[in-house]
């Protein structure tokens, strides 16, 4: 006779393994507007170690990544960087994008995402590191 015989020890066997497995990551986020009114600073836009763009925000003793929402940018008046959810920017003919659609009075510049100049609505969410 088996001392693990049967479906149900078998069951639960793996969720228990699961959930003691699951105990040890802790994840702590926060909003970047919250993090920005207790006064971290932004550093300029840069990648992760999972390649995510993004930025690194910190108040020298905390440091969160947060992540760029994807999204438009104005490079110049015949330009518009986009950035796509895999990190990657494609530029546009700022033209043809505004015969489909118009810009957001709030769209940002395209310089001011690289130095990290950004507002709450341009990060996603941001993890503890």
């Amino acid at each position: 006779m088996h001392l693990f015989e049967g479906r149900k020890t078998a069951l639960f066997l793996t969720v228990l393994v699961s959930a003691v497995a699951g105990f040890g990551v802790a994840v702590e986020a926060a909003s970047y507007k919250q993090l920005k009114e207790k006064g971290f600073k932004t550093s300029k836009l840069t990648k992760n170690r999972a390649g995510q763009s993004g930025y690194y925000v910190t108040d020298g003793s905390a440091k969160y990544f947060c992540v760029l929402r994807p999204g438009v940018t104005i490079k110049n008046s015949k330009t518009l960087m986009l950035f796509m959810v895999s990190g990657r920017t494609i530029s546009m003919n700022r033209q043809a994008y505004e015969s489909k659609t118009t810009l957001n009075k709030n769209t940002p510049k395209y310089s001011d995402v690289l130095a990290g100049r950004v507002g709450p609505q341009s990060v996603r969410s941001c993890r503890k590191q």
